[in-house]
């Protein structure tokens, strides 16, 4: 099959963790198929810089056309105007360079609405061929400040006009689908997680005579809602000392002042931000993972911390009780710091134990790049039948 993705978030130079979950995605097909990814961005380092260049870089099956175009000068309205007719411009002449080399795709993918859903609706019309859209974003839940409810006409015209032209929308959790549905209409819908290396992620010993909480943590504490973490640890402190945490992510503001403030120095340490390499190896040697966040979609650190046979507590919050049940995890309510130090509590004292080769073999099954590669290969075999 000739699948081609248009990415509106992808890593690049100036950001290597910017939708680096479409990455695993892509990598996840590569296994079963030939996959062209086309990503353009702006250049924000070269003020010299004019016109529009191109990378090409591949990872086994993996093709990769990572372009950055020049930011216009004007700001305000005008500098958005121009912004946006040179990025569909130059978007159009990439991908008809690469028809002209590759042939008109079977399948054109586009990953995240807004921007590339133009190209995605023009691609379709042109050459009759189905589109597909996957949407990752958490702001269809109005608990998120920057919602899509918040956004401006051009945002919300946009992502409406995509997802209504797709023929099939592949969501990353149930929660996500419905919430779409709810918004757009109906729609033809597929869900396929987000997916994990397990060459990495698997499960290890712990590395400290302690118990490893590991958190990973984000500059929108709104989101994450690392303070309410370092809280609920606080309360744990006062009757258990035998644990240690660590936590990985560039914190928000006033985070660290606040385990200080709470005499968690020395128990509470953070790493800022890591390799993925990093991560894997921190996760392999800890007991469990927290995530306490206000909202959510279906985050990739919950399922890389399963993978490494990780009992996780949760807030139930978006697609998180998906993939969070009774074998794997506690869920317990978005900012109920009681809660979460009940879970802490539990799984400290052993009041509550999980077996860590069971959790990760269910989750290698569900989420590892071949389990979720096969359901895309699968999913645009079904869709080229029809």
């Amino acid at each position: 099959m000739n699948i081609l993705w248009l990415a509106s978030w992808y890593p690049h130079y100036n950001d290597s963790f910017n939708g680096d979950f479409i990455k695993r995605h892509a990598l996840a097909l590569s296994k079963y198929n030939e996959l062209t990814l086309i990503y353009l961005t702006t250049n924000s380092l070269d003020k010299k810089f004019d016109g529009v260049k191109t990378s090409h870089n591949r990872e086994g099956s993996l093709r990769e056309l990572i372009a950055e175009y020049s930011r216009p000068k004007q700001e305000g309205l005008i500098g958005k105007l121009r912004s946006f007719l040179k990025y569909n411009s130059y978007f159009k002449q990439i991908v008809e360079e690469h028809i002209a080399k590759k042939g008109v795709p079977d399948i054109v993918h586009v990953q995240v609405p807004f921007r590339a859903g133009w190209i995605g609706i023009w691609l379709k019309r042109k050459y009759k061929i189905p589109l597909v859209v996957t949407e990752h974003w958490a702001g269809y839940d109005r608990q998120n400040p920057d919602n899509y409810f918040t956004r401006g006409y051009y945002f919300k015209y946009l992502v409406g006009r995509t997802l209504k032209a797709a023929d099939y929308i592949t969501p990353v959790s149930e929660d996500l689908a419905e919430r779409l549905k709810s918004i757009f209409g109906k729609m033809r819908s597929k869900v396929i997680p987000n997916s994990v290396d397990t060459d990495l992620f698997y499960p290890g010993n712990n590395s400290s005579l302690k118990f490893r909480f590991v958190h990973n943590t984000s500059p929108d504490d709104l989101h994450k809602n690392t303070v309410g973490v370092l809280e609920a640890l606080g309360k744990l402190k006062e009757v258990n000392t035998n644990w240690e945490c660590v936590i990985f992510g560039k914190p928000s503001h006033g985070v660290m002042e606040k385990a200080s403030e709470l005499g968690l120095n020395g128990m509470v340490e953070f790493l800022g931000l890591i390799s993925h390499e990093r991560v894997a190896e921190i996760m392999r040697g800890a007991s469990a993972f927290i995530n306490f966040s206000n909202f959510e979609n279906q985050p990739c650190s919950i399922l890389e911390a399963l993978c490494c046979g990780l009992p996780v507590i949760a807030s139930r919050v978006g697609g998180i009780a998906e993939v969070i049940d009774e074998e794997n995890g506690l869920l317990i309510a978005p900012r109920q710091i009681n809660s979460l130090y009940n879970a802490m509590y539990s799984l400290v004292g052993g009041d509550i134990v999980f077996f860590k080769d069971e959790i990760a073999k269910n989750a290698k099954k569900k989420f590892s790049e071949a389990s979720i590669g096969r359901e895309f290969f699968d999913f645009y075999s079904e869709i080229l039948k029809k």
